[in-house]
């Protein structure tokens, strides 16, 4: 923009200089010539500021809020496996396919915040919940105008409760995996998001705890490359929403195995979007999508086993502050 801008002002300049010489009139009689006084030099074009904005992946909250949340998330796994011994006659392949999708709708109340302002504890009540593994329903969910607390405690992990007793069933782990509580710096805020103000077009890297976040799965990885991006800008002050989206790869990805089985390190891709309010109020909504492919090899129990996954998860989330 401040090439342009000064080949305008160039260009300008030169049409001025080009109309003024041609507009002179030639003298009636000849006299005396005096030196021209030197021509003021332009001054430069102003350089416009960039305009940077606040981006809040996770727009704090305070305790006593009330929020609405709707999300869905489906999850693929493939695993082809192979297995032979010397007491086998020829190998055995097995291929293995897993599914698992969540729907929820419930309105919800803050009840506790990390300091950054990200969601702690909520009391949950469920509008509509609903979820399959390998195309079958999962029975015992919590039933339309239940109320559950969530919290995520200082043990990191996600705990349900129902008239201040364990919830029972518990929840599946894909399912509660869904609920937005979570520990001070695991938010996507801290995770992905900048660390100062941006320009609309600017980039910013990813934070490498997300490797670290990894690695609290029992998960590895050696690397993380990509950028998020911010989009654009729409309205002003507390109305104002930032349009976000990045593609991230971490690299030497692993995931926990037996002894003896030993990991070839495959990659985990992410692609991410959404629209973020500046103010705890409005709608977010984001969008993910990650895929993962890994293989493995080892000795195990006198069998051989040699193993390849590839793993794709979407999901759509929006949280709705009146």
């Amino acid at each position: 923009m401040k090439s342009t801008l000064a080949a305008f002002a160039l260009m300008l300049a030169s049409a001025t200089a080009w109309s003024c010489s041609k507009s002179s009139t030639a003298p009636t009689e000849e006299k005396p010539s005096t030196p021209a006084a030197p021509a003021a030099a332009a001054p430069a074009p102003a350089t416009p500021a960039v305009k940077t904005y606040q981006v809040n992946l996770n727009p704090p909250l305070k305790v006593g809020q009330k929020i609405s949340l709707a999300c869905d998330t489906s999850t693929t796994m493939d695993m082809a496996i192979e297995v032979s011994a010397p007491q086998m006659p020829a190998p055995q392949k097995q291929n293995q396919n897993q599914k698992s999708s969540v729907h929820l709708e419930a309105d919800a109340e803050v009840l506790a915040v990390n300091p950054n302002g990200s969601p702690k504890k909520l009391s949950l009540t469920f509008k509509n919940i609903q979820a399959t593994q390998n195309d079958a329903p999962v029975t015992g969910l919590p039933q339309a105008g239940d109320t559950v607390v969530a919290e995520f405690t200082d043990q990191n992990a996600k705990t349900f409760t129902k008239n201040g007793q364990p919830l029972a069933p518990a929840l599946p782990a894909f399912v509660a995996e869904v609920i937005p509580v979570t520990a001070q710096g695991q938010s996507d805020q801290d995770l992905f998001g900048p660390k100062e103000a941006m320009p609309v077009g600017g980039t910013w890297a990813a934070s490498p705890a997300v490797i670290a976040e990894l690695a609290k799965t029992g998960g590895t990885a050696t690397g993380l490359d990509g950028v998020m991006k911010l989009d654009g800008i729409q309205g002003e002050g507390a109305n104002q929403v930032a349009t976000v989206s990045g593609k991230l790869k971490l690299t030497g990805v692993s995931l926990p195995l037996p002894a003896g089985v030993q990991a070839t390190p495959g990659d985990c891709n992410i692609e991410l979007s959404g629209t973020f309010p500046a103010a705890a109020k409005g709608a977010l909504s984001e969008s993910t999508t990650m895929t993962m492919t890994m293989s493995a090899e080892g000795d195990i129990n006198g069998a051989h086993l040699r193993m390849g996954v590839n793993a794709k998860r979407t999901g759509t989330q929006t949280i709705t502050m009146p």
